[in-house]
């Protein structure tokens, strides 16, 4: 079973952080939570998926 919910995460790190990223670190996103990998998987405007791993690459902020 692969399980899943909705949480705001904040951004802590990330590797490609440009100045045309869509994704800037301490801004907080919507992505889908997957505890039993521990990952939240986020889809960007250009349909890429990115996986960010809490308390390493950023923290939940809160679950729905």
């Amino acid at each position: 079973m692969n399980d899943s919910y909705l949480v705001i995460f904040e951004i802590l790190f990330f590797e490609e952080v440009t100045e045309i990223s869509e994704i800037q670190i301490g801004e907080r996103y919507v992505g889908n939570y997957f505890p039993q990998e521990n990952e939240i998987k986020y889809i960007t405007n250009e349909d890429r998926e990115l996986i960010f791993i809490p308390e390493a690459d950023c923290k939940i902020i809160e679950r729905f």
